[in-house]
């Protein structure tokens, strides 16, 4: 799948996240990498159920991604494969939908995704939050930002700017980093 997304980087507070999870529910996401572009993902959700699954991501010359996910895996290879991956993150993920007007979609209408992650670092520090929007292929930037973050956007990712992908965040060194050359 294509995907057109925009990161931001959110000014964490246990509000923010008490507030969307119970407005939006909520599933925990472990994941692991091989490699720049491979990982595999264990997904809890709110009601209990888990799935496991294997991606590739890699970065497109036009700024968009390519993002395949296999059908589930099962958790048996899960926990056998685990152990070989590097680059662990654990982060609660809030996903909500928004149905924008569309007059390039042949239906007048296009869903803009809006998944908002608070990742946990081992030091089971919070250090920020980080909203990403996926839009239709053709959009450059979002028609608005999700009224219920926007008090707390620190910076918008511009697509050149890799020092915020999960793989990289995943490094509490540098996220550390990140978290204090934007002051918070």
């Amino acid at each position: 799948m294509i995907e057109n997304e925009e990161k931001i980087v959110l000014r964490y507070s246990p509000e923010l996240e008490h507030d969307l999870i119970t407005k939006y529910g909520w599933h925990d996401i472990r994941q692991g990498y091989f490699n720049s572009n491979n990982r595999i993902r264990e997904i809890t959700h709110q009601s209990g159920r888990m799935n496991h699954v294997f991606s590739f991501k890699q970065r497109l010359p036009n700024g968009h991604n390519i993002e395949i996910e296999s059908d589930e895996i099962t958790k048996q290879d899960f926990d056998h494969i685990w152990q070989f991956t590097e680059n662990r993150l654990i982060k609660r993920r809030v996903t909500c939908f928004i149905t924008i007007d569309d007059p390039k979609n042949h239906e007048g209408h296009s869903a803009i995704r809006w998944d908002i992650d608070f990742p946990q670092w081992e030091s089971g520090v919070k250090h920020f939050g980080m909203a990403e929007v996926e839009m239709p292929v053709y959009m450059e930037k979002p028609p608005f930002i999700l009224a219920d973050i926007a008090p707390h956007v620190v910076y918008e990712v511009p697509r050149s700017d890799n020092r915020f992908s999960a793989k990289k965040l995943s490094d509490e060194k540098h996220a550390r980093k990140m978290a204090k050359e934007l002051s918070l």
